[in-house]
């Protein structure tokens, strides 16, 4: 069942990218109408995925959403490269200089980011927003007071899509960001690229397969894009020295009207205005540019 945004939580928060002055061609680059009212844009972020991982024979639906969206392998996370400020990012479309996000841990006497996030113009606006994330520290990303469906607890991958399986067919929110952590967990345990973080990738990927298909399935649910990345990558059993592999994660468009098309390098904070174009909502001067320019 789909947990009600409840009045005496503390304010929570929370799937993309930011463009890094990086300019699309204009040949090459999609040019996306936005879906109207009866739209939705879903921000998948899967914790701690490197790019260079993603394979048919390892996670076939990532693969398929590589090969029929709009997507990237040389996009490039935030710095620092840790999980709270890079999805505040995401869903600001600010750097985290500028967010003020910049610690990476839940903090229970600090309020939410203070900077505008796209829950917060989306609900603005009178559309559903919903947010489900398998870490507590991601209550600081994003206003309690702007979200219809949350869950921001310390859940597996599985149990977060089942929540968003519930929520798309119950309320049938405009935005919805999922946050799926196992790939980070097995990353810090075993090592980034180790065999256990591949049987994790496996099962992530699967559960990812289940959302695709109640997005495929339903009829009754409106014209819908998938925005695919990650919050960092990462090397060794870490994530923050500054490496290539640390900083480097894939950012994918997909679904109704995107085309198949490699874009040239984008940055995570591109995410934000990326999914309010999508929805016919003008991002606000201050986010990084998104798709389409």
């Amino acid at each position: 069942m789909v947990l009600p945004a409840p009045e005496s939580l503390l304010r929570l928060a929370m799937v993309v990218i930011t463009v890094g002055g990086i300019t699309l061609p204009q040949d090459d680059g999609p040019t996306l109408e936005p879906l109207g009212p009866e739209g939705h844009v879903i921000i998948v972020i899967v914790d701690g995925l490197r790019p260079d991982v993603i394979s048919v024979e390892n996670s076939p639906t990532l693969q398929r959403l590589v090969d029929e969206g709009a997507a990237t392998l040389e996009a490039q996370t935030v710095r620092p490269s840790i999980t709270l400020p890079a999805i505040t990012s995401m869903l600001t479309g600010l750097r985290p200089q500028d967010h003020g996000i910049l610690w990476n841990d839940y903090r229970p006497h600090l309020d939410v980011v203070s900077a505008t996030t796209v829950f917060d113009i989306v609900h603005r606006a009178g559309l559903k927003t919903a947010f489900f994330s398998g870490k507590v520290k991601l209550r600081h990303a994003a206003p309690l007071d702007a979200l219809d469906a949350v869950s921001v607890r310390f859940l597996p991958d599985v149990s977060i899509v089942t929540l968003a399986r519930s929520a798309l067919a119950e309320l049938r929110p405009n935005l919805m960001v999922v946050h799926l952590p196992n790939m980070d967990r097995a990353g810090h345990e075993f090592g980034w690229g180790s065999d256990e973080q591949m049987r994790t990738l496996r099962a992530t990927d699967i559960a990812l397969a289940s959302l695709i298909d109640a997005i495929e399935s339903d009829p009754l649910l409106g014209p819908t894009r998938v925005i695919l990345t990650a919050d960092h990558g990462g090397t060794g059993t870490n994530h923050d020295r500054g490496l290539r592999g640390d900083r480097t994660v894939p950012w994918i468009l997909w679904g109704d009207g995107v085309k198949s098309v490699e874009l040239e390098p984008l940055s995570v904070t591109a995410t934000a205005a990326t999914a309010l174009k999508a929805l016919g909502l003008k991002p606000l001067g201050t986010m990084a540019p998104g798709l389409p320019r």
